[in-house]
């Protein structure tokens, strides 16, 4: 193993995400108010809007399919949304970090990766913009330069927890699921790698568990345990590659 992706929110980033979506979602419907009436046709097509994004199918990136749907439903020229929103991620959106703490911890087990050569990635859900993606790798006391890879609604065309999500990250980092650890606290959206071979660690700080699975089967803890594993995984620094058992 020589690769390590790793979640954000909840996992890097120490957040409720109840308290962070309805945050979010109230700021944005603010900045929105004055291009969709009445409030309510808002919510319904950003609602239909994420779904068709979680539902994306490699067709077209998920920014693409984001604004292709809402467009439709609310008859907006893609401009007007594009610069409305842009304008949300640099103001209102940007007033959330201070509902967060960062976890030194979880800043620690990322540089400490690093220092010992692995690469890493951000997979994170690719929902939001890089800019709004970005945002939230600062409140978690990181910074761009800490990952090779950072999935965005951008670059991505599938969402979590669509297999083929990971799928695309690792043609894209020419990396083959055994070689890689999945760091994250959803059971549903990363523990699901290891039906492609990819180790796991559940982040239980913040545990989601929908489907009530059992637990038992994946390596846990917290980010101090996570810290503890990662002190012990071996320096590859140094290592020509074919030292290194893939």
């Amino acid at each position: 193993m020589h690769t390590v992706f790793f979640d954000l929110d909840a996992t890097l980033l120490p957040m409720n995400q109840d308290e962070f979506i309805r945050s979010y979602i109230s700021r944005l419907k603010g900045v929105m108010a004055d291009l969709i009436d009445p409030p309510g046709h808002f919510e319904s097509a950003l609602e239909k809007s994420i779904m068709a994004l979680l539902r994306n199918d490699g067709v077209m990136s998920n920014k693409d399919r984001f604004f292709k749907t809402f467009t439709h439903i609310t008859g907006l020229e893609f401009a007007v949304i594009e610069k409305t929103i842009h304008s949300f991620y640099q103001n209102e959106y940007s007033s959330l970090d201070g509902i967060f703490e960062p976890d030194p911890h979880a800043v620690a087990c990322v540089k400490a990766l690093r220092k010992k050569g692995y690469m890493t990635v951000l997979a994170t859900n690719p929902l939001y913009p890089r800019m709004a993606t970005l945002m939230r790798l600062s409140w978690a006391g990181l910074e761009p330069e800490d990952f090779d890879y950072i999935s965005t609604y951008e670059n991505s065309s599938y969402c979590k927890p669509n297999l083929k999500y990971y799928e695309e990250i690792l043609q894209r980092i020419d990396r083959k699921a055994t070689d890689c650890l999945m760091v994250g606290n959803d059971v549903i959206d990363d523990m699901c790698v290891s039906a492609i071979g990819m180790e796991t660690f559940l982040l239980d700080t913040y545990l989601i568990n929908g489907d009530k699975e059992d637990l038992t089967r994946f390596p846990s803890g917290n980010s101090v345990d996570l810290l503890k594993y990662i002190d012990s995984l071996p320096n590859l620094k140094g290592r020509k590659k074919d030292e290194i058992i893939y």
